[in-house]
């Protein structure tokens, strides 16, 4: 177990090292959204470019890990867009819960954890969940969200069709699976301005969540928390597991890799989404939840992938 800690809790601690800069002042809390811009238009993008440019395209497109960790994602955000209309929340909250209880940190929290357990599984393991959220996950959670009554459902999905359309990771990945397919290789400027921007994305990512975590109160939710955390950091990782189980079978390490990578907490990127769509208030007070609750399920996780399933 202190191996585990050793490789978890540098992660949870430039978390604290973010919220302790905003709460002291050093940052105002404001200046976390200049941050998240940052890191969604810029950083995010060439990290995830540049990851899949690393590997050939028979890698990229693993169908059977894609039709697990889909799956058990697509299961997950099914459940919460359920809960979330049981509760008749409105289809921008219900969807965001939905994304909340599917969508994992993988990145951020997930990669440099991940990668220490399994080695250079864990990078392929990270482009394929990064795969499944952003063209699974994200699309039907804006789809969900854009679905307005007094509108066709046409022009609906138009909105959100556009709205996807003008996500930058989006178009990362689009542009990181055409070089994988055609076998191009970057050349050394551009590969390596890549690299150097990417490399910035984790500690600016985990510095923000641990900023955007200041001044946010888990009050008013006393059953929409519990429930939606614990379909996150329970339920995404069994429905997973079920996945795994119940479709073909993949590689060992990508078997642990599906199971930890679906416990981590909800990433940065639901957060800034949340704001757009004008709930970010909810999806803050989750992402606390999830944040602190995650650095005791997580490691409770690990344990049972390594030892009990490995």
């Amino acid at each position: 177990m202190l191996h585990i800690l050793s490789i978890t809790s540098p992660i949870f601690l430039l978390i604290a090292v973010g919220y302790l800069a905003v709460w002291r002042g050093l940052f105002k809390r404001e200046d976390m959204l200049v941050l998240g811009k940052l890191l969604v238009d810029f950083l995010l993008p060439a990290l995830v470019c540049r990851a899949i440019t690393q590997f050939p395209l028979q890698e990229v497109l693993n169908l059977r890990y894609l039709a697990v960790y889909g799956t058990g994602s697509a299961v997950a955000l099914l459940a919460g867009v359920l809960y979330g209309r049981w509760r008749h929340m409105a289809w921008p909250r219900a969807a965001l819960t939905g994304m909340g209880m599917s969508a994992s940190n993988t990145i951020f929290v997930g990669f440099p954890i991940v990668s220490e357990l399994i080695g250079p599984g864990a990078a392929i393991a990270m482009t394929l969940g990064v795969l499944v959220e952003n063209l699974l996950v994200v699309p039907v959670m804006l789809l969900l969200a854009g679905r307005d009554a007094s509108l066709p459902w046409q022009r609906s999905l138009a909105q959100s069709l556009r709205t996807l359309a003008r996500n930058p990771i989006i178009w990362a990945i689009a542009a990181g699976v055409a070089c994988s397919a055609l076998e191009l290789k970057l050349p050394y400027v551009l590969d390596r301005s890549l690299q150097i921007v990417g490399s910035a994305a984790t500690g600016v990512a985990l510095l923000m969540i641990g900023g955007v975590l200041v001044g946010q109160r888990l009050q008013g939710m006393q059953l929409d928390l519990p429930v939606v955390v614990g379909g996150k950091l329970l339920l995404h990782p069994l429905c997973v597991l079920a996945a795994l189980a119940l479709l073909p079978a993949v590689a060992p390490e990508l078997h642990q890799a599906a199971i930890l990578y679906a416990c981590m907490p909800m990433p940065a990127l639901f957060s800034a989404l949340a704001q757009r769509l004008g709930h970010g208030g909810y999806a803050a007070t989750l992402l606390v939840a999830s944040t602190v609750v995650a650095f005791f399920s997580v490691n409770a996780w690990i344990w049972v992938v390594m030892h009990g399933l490995g």
